[in-house]
């Protein structure tokens, strides 16, 4: 078949690492895929593996018109068997592109499971809520990544009948622990031996729960003996030293001397071998929290906030936090710090226990062959 793909954009986000891990492991189908924005961060990597993708650069401007009329003419062109639609932008524009020219095999994509008017733009909002009328017209079938994404859109009034729970799927090949790769990276960012690494990947925005996250571990490092020894290493979009807010909350915990910087990469597969405990801080709006995942394959053990279906995802092998609550996650990071890593109690267990979680619970294989179930529906 033909699946054409229709996303809001290709930044490096869970949405659009969810769709390049789908359209690379598919080996049954033709892949398309548009952006209704820009090339992003895994345009030019779907290019490179010869997959067409097209740009449409759409503003909120009398283009918009122009380009949604191009948009149309894009699918009629490359005539899908199924139009794939992503996140809610991708759901709406792409979905009433695909239903005006007769197209009936239009599914649609469901990724966050909080709309908090702090952290989710009004245009975001009157979309999701426009979705909800829209889905009973629309969409063929509704693929939801998480429980709580059911849940949430069920009950602002998404057809229930449609949506199909298809969680995410992670590559236990790209993501495992290595002692080369260890050793490596330890010594490209310097990071010394003795270092205990505590590690949070998310891009900079007010949904990642930076100020949580800084607030806990500057309390955490007061308490203990030998604080020098630890180091809170961050991955992500405009995690720099440009970044002059980022800089500001740092300086304002005194975290200066224990944090590493690292901006967005296309070696978070290998740098994550590095840290020893992760950590995932969010406010909300999570779905299924991609990195939670990828790191336990590369056998971390993770502390995560309770969000979406991160406590779901740890299962046994992990620590849930309350959300924003700055006290409870120094709380369990002094908890494995001190039960864990200083006695060394089962930590090779929980290692090992954390990176079979996922292998088990999540293969990319059964992501992919649900996906084809669907569509072939």
């Amino acid at each position: 078949m033909k699946v054409l793909h229709i996303i809001s954009g290709l930044k490096s986000g869970g949405a659009e690492g969810v769709l390049y891990r789908l359209i690379l492991n598919d080996n049954k189908n033709e892949h398309y895929v548009i952006s209704l924005t820009n090339e992003g961060f895994y345009g030019h990597l779907l290019k490179k593996k010869k997959i067409y993708v097209n740009c449409l650069n759409l503003k909120k401007n009398f283009n918009f018109i122009f380009q949604f009329l191009k948009l149309i003419f894009l699918i009629k062109k490359i005539n899908p068997d199924v139009v794939q639609c992503w996140m809610y932008h991708g759901d709406v524009f792409g979905g009433l592109a695909a239903k005006a020219i007769g197209k009936k095999k239009i599914f649609w994509n469901l990724r966050n499971s909080d709309l908090d008017i702090q952290w989710s733009n009004k245009s975001t909002i009157f979309l999701a809520k426009l979705s909800s009328y829209l889905s009973y017209i629309i969409p063929y079938k509704i693929i939801s990544c998480s429980n709580k994404s059911t849940i949430v859109h069920t009950n602002i009034g998404y057809c229930s009948k449609k949506i199909l729970l298809i969680e995410n799927g992670f590559d236990k090949v790209k993501f495992k622990y290595s002692l080369n790769l260890e050793k490596y990276w330890k010594s490209k960012i310097k990071i010394k031996s003795r270092n205990i690494v505590f590690g949070f990947a998310g891009r900079w925005s007010d949904q990642k729960d930076f100020q949580t996250l800084f607030k806990a571990f500057s309390f955490f490092t007061k308490k203990i003996k030998k604080p020098h020894n630890l180091k809170l290493l961050l991955i992500g979009k405009n995690i720099n030293k440009k970044n002059k807010n980022l800089l500001k909350e740092i300086n304002k915990y005194g975290l200066y001397n224990y944090l590493i910087l690292i901006d967005e990469t296309n070696f978070i597969n290998e740098i994550l071998n590095v840290i020893d405990i992760g950590i995932f801080a969010s406010k909300g709006n999570e779905g299924f929290p991609n990195v939670i995942a990828e790191k336990m394959l590369t056998s971390i053990p993770c502390i995560v906030a309770d969000v979406g279906d991160s406590r779901r995802i740890v299962g046994k092998s992990g620590w849930v936090y309350k959300k924003r609550n700055w006290i409870d996650l120094k709380k369990k990071i002094n908890q494995v710090y001190t039960n864990f890593i200083l006695s060394k109690l089962d930590w090779v267990a929980k290692k090992n226990f954390s990176r079979k979680k996922i292998i088990n619970s999540y293969p990319l294989k059964s992501m992919v062959k649900k996906y084809n179930q669907a569509w072939n529906k």
